[in-house]
């Protein structure tokens, strides 16, 4: 087949034309000088300033949204205790309507009484109840002690009277008892 070589220019012409394109590809691919180890921390601490400014902002509308919800499930259960007090008003004007009418003691004492029932009534359902004090130990969570008096027999601190009751909601106190204990 093809017995002669070729002469030696004739490979040199062949690679020439290679080692030209060779200079532009190798421009092409030639790698970016990397970033400083500064730049790279400079642009970590911004994405961690924009990450921390977005969960900032987040936080402080999860805050306001729960205050708005606690108000209006505060406003909700005020307007629902309300319109059972109304009911406890609307007896007053009807007590207040009999006294004007000079209505008989015993009709006025059934009205007062009728107006306690419910009043109590309303406070049972929504959890409100009496302190019980009288003969027990001193609670200082529970009770205010107004007086003291020296009592032969009883205990000291044991509650000997009662002088205004104390009311919890719940396991919360609304008002203290106020109370007289004895002491030795």
């Amino acid at each position: 087949m093809f017995t002669k070589q070729q002469p030696k220019e004739a490979v040199k012409t062949e690679t020439v034309p290679k080692a030209e394109t060779a200079p532009a590809t190798a421009t092409a691919t030639q790698p970016v000088p990397a970033a400083s180890p500064l730049d790279i921390k400079t642009k970590e601490a911004a994405d961690y300033l924009n990450h921390l400014k977005r969960l900032q902002a987040d936080f402080e509308n999860f805050i306001k949204r729960t205050d708005k919800e606690k108000q209006d499930i505060m406003a909700v259960g005020n307007a629902k205790i309300l319109g059972k007090l109304l009911v406890i008003l609307d007896e007053f004007e009807h007590t207040l309507a009999a006294i004007k009418k000079d209505a008989s003691r015993e009709d006025l004492v059934k009205g007062v009484e009728m107006l306690y029932k419910n009043f109590h009534k309303i406070l049972v359902d929504e959890g409100v109840h009496p302190i019980i004090s009288a003969g027990r130990k001193l609670d200082p969570y529970l009770h205010e002690v107004l007086l003291t008096e020296n009592k032969p027999g009883v205990p000291e601190g044991t509650i000997t009277e009662e002088l205004q009751k104390g009311y919890q909601l719940k396991d919360k106190v609304l008002r203290y008892a106020k109370v007289k204990i004895a002491k030795s």
